[in-house]
């Protein structure tokens, strides 16, 4: 039973940990967040022409739009068309995509915690979710901004 409780209390402290990390990355990063300003450079030159598919009229022989659309595939495009057309405007809508691609990779660390940790599933999913916002550097410098390539990360 000593036993039981000590894995238990360990277990709250580093899911604690996690959750404090978390939280702190949020405030540090929160102006970033709301400012439509602040996007990822990938974001400027690969979907600057976005607003075009709630406005058909932007971007009309424009070579480089042209060029950036047919490298994007379907189903970002279909994406971003629902959410231009709903109101979002791109760089918001990139944001909003880029945090749900990343709770679901969060949520694929847990799962893959709990498989490899089995017994000690409650000790080891804090410790890979915690390894994966202390790293999230990588993450967030491959994957920010809405762009195709946030869908491998995750998968």
């Amino acid at each position: 039973m000593a036993r039981f409780k000590g894995r238990f209390a360990t277990a709250a402290v580093l899911n604690c940990a996690c959750v404090a990390l978390l939280a702190a990355q949020l405030v540090l990063c929160f102006d970033n967040v709301l400012s439509e300003s602040v996007v990822n450079d990938d974001y400027r030159q690969n979907l600057f022409w976005v607003p075009s598919l709630a406005t058909p009229a932007l971007f009309t022989q424009d070579l480089l739009a042209d060029y950036s659309r047919s490298f994007n595939p379907p189903g970002l495009k279909l994406l971003y068309g629902l959410a231009v057309n709903a109101g979002l405007t791109g760089p918001a809508f990139g944001k909003i995509l880029s945090f749900v691609l990343f709770l679901v990779f969060i949520a694929g660390v847990a799962r893959l915690g709990r498989a490899v940790g089995g017994r000690n599933a409650s000790l080891v999913v804090p410790l890979l979710v915690t390894f994966v916002l202390l790293n999230n550097k990588y993450y967030f410098r491959a994957c920010m901004g809405g762009l195709a390539r946030n869908f491998a990360f995750p998968l």
